[in-house]
């Protein structure tokens, strides 16, 4: 979950870059990139999305997935050693932080693609409203 948790990351700040101060990579502006090939603009200009999608979607069953495996493994310790509460008090904080670290990679994840979403449509309009005006080709 870390490592989804760090490609989640790496995209945002990626897209972040490319959507809203392209300079700092060396690109050019966005709508300048549709310029040139609408196309293949958009399609360059969407990368990642898809990804940021399947994150914020599929993250919190994967946290999940670890929460239910951590309690049930909280279950065999305490039906093996005996009720105690200090038996099951590690694996269900454990399973806890399944949970968390799933939600914090689907959280950002979900945000991010919907405000990359609209800074695409804010992008495409803002190259469409140029075209129309006879400022581009």
């Amino acid at each position: 979950l870390l490592v989804l948790i760090a490609i989640t990351i790496a995209i945002i700040v990626f897209k972040t870059i490319e959507l809203y101060a392209p300079k700092l990579m060396g690109a050019p502006h966005p709508v300048a990139v549709l310029q040139n090939n609408w196309r293949q603009g958009m399609t360059r200009l969407e990368r990642g999305l898809t990804l940021l999608a399947m994150i914020a979607s599929t993250a919190p069953f994967v946290g999940l997935a670890g929460t239910l495996l951590h309690i049930m493994d909280a279950l065999r310790s305490m039906a093996s050693q005996g009720v105690d509460i200090r038996v099951i008090s590690g694996p269900i904080a454990t399973a806890l932080v399944a949970t968390l670290l799933g939600l914090a990679s689907a959280v950002p994840a979900a945000a991010a693609h919907a405000l990359f979403t609209r800074r695409l449509q804010v992008i495409e309009n803002l190259f469409l409203a140029a075209k129309e005006a006879g400022h581009g080709n």
